[in-house]
């Protein structure tokens, strides 16, 4: 009789510390706004994080705002949908909602998906302790690749300890489970002061500083981007869907050493077919 297989998971681990900017509820669970540093003197950043049922180790934490604390935890997806109405009041057209006659306006939403930070231990600091660095030591599975200006980035799915196990089969009979799911990015495609090379489907393992990223995104982009395209017609003589925009911001890690688990056959690009007589 062959032994079982176990599972092996990846490195998902995340160490920040800040000040507790906002605390609420949620169902079971707590949640805190944090404003951290991302590295020496960067400016200040905000990250979501939570303690599950309001807990650390089992026990009920004692937390206000304003205090200093260092967390560490997991990444973990955190979806939530956005309203037509949420993004409006974003890019500071709250009245144009009212403005549209067609009803299809009030049920458009968008489904997004941030990145929080799930705490496993908790530590308080003294209010007078330096902004501490965000570091972050990641293994996953590239799912895909895109440029980003002169940066290269990468999704990572993560199978570390806490994904959920869901339905059907896994591999080898092991339990299916659903990844969290990182951005990643390489400054000038680089890690370290050396070039990096990626594909689909390869694993690797970094380490580097949780940053947050900032971009704009118009009323255009939402519309299409929910389903909606066919919306943007009604808009001809109220308002035009590329000047009204709101910031929006990702978490991202910013990888600052990185191992390909790869081989050089895996890495090669492929040659093209001999022709043929």
């Amino acid at each position: 009789m062959t032994a079982k297989r176990s599972e092996r998971f990846d490195i998902n681990r995340c160490i920040v510390g800040g000040l507790v900017q906002k605390i609420w509820d949620y169902e079971d669970d707590i949640f805190l706004r944090l404003a951290f540093q991302p590295g020496d003197g960067e400016k200040q950043r905000y990250l979501t994080v939570r303690l599950p049922q309001g807990m650390v180790n089992g026990t009920l934490v004692s937390l206000q705002p304003g205090m200093n604390i260092r967390v560490s935890g997991y990444l973990a997806d955190s979806p939530y949908i956005e309203t037509l109405a949420e993004f409006l009041r974003d890019a500071r057209k709250n009245g144009l909602l009212n403005r549209l006659e067609n009803d299809k306006f009030q049920a458009v939403h968008l489904e997004r998906v941030g990145t929080r930070l799930d705490a496993l231990e908790l530590e308080f600091l003294t209010p007078d302790h330096p902004p501490l660095p965000a570091d972050v030591q990641l293994q996953g599975i590239v799912t895909r690749l895109w440029e980003s200006g002169v940066h290269l980035m990468a999704r990572l799915a993560v199978y570390d300890p806490y994904t959920q196990v869901i339905s059907g089969n896994g591999k080898r009979g092991l339990p299916r489970r659903k990844p969290h799911y990182i951005s990643v990015r390489f400054r000038g495609g680089k890690v370290g002061d050396q070039d990096i090379t990626l594909k689909k489907g390869v694993r690797i393992r970094l380490n580097g500083r949780l940053q947050i990223r900032f971009y704009r995104e118009t009323l255009r982009e939402v519309l299409v981007r929910s389903g909606n395209a066919t919306l943007v017609g009604d808009l001809e003589g109220i308002v035009d869907p590329d000047e009204v925009s709101a910031v929006r911001d990702s978490v991202l890690v910013e990888a600052h050493a990185a191992i390909v688990l790869a081989s050089v056959q895996r890495m090669a690009e492929p040659q093209p077919a001999a022709a043929t007589a």
